[in-house]
């Protein structure tokens, strides 16, 4: 396509790391789970908002700091 594939991969990590909609989608999720006595719809509650928030932010912010145009 002649674009650089580091915003692509930028947004492969973040996609990773934006897991807090469930209890089990990461280790410290399950830990305040379990210590906390939170219950599964509780993640969602605030999960979900949090995820959106950063898929907004990722998509203004991803092509700023790494721009898709080509390296030379």
């Amino acid at each position: 396509m002649g674009v650089d594939a580091r915003p692509f991969c930028v947004a492969v990590i973040f996609g990773g790391a934006a897991s807090f909609a469930t209890p089990i989608g990461h280790q410290t999720n399950t830990y305040v789970f379990g210590a906390g006595g939170y219950r599964f719809s509780d993640f969602p509650k605030i999960g979900a908002p949090l995820n959106i928030i950063l898929w907004i932010a990722a998509s203004i912010l991803i092509p700023i700091f790494w721009p898709f145009a080509a390296r030379p």
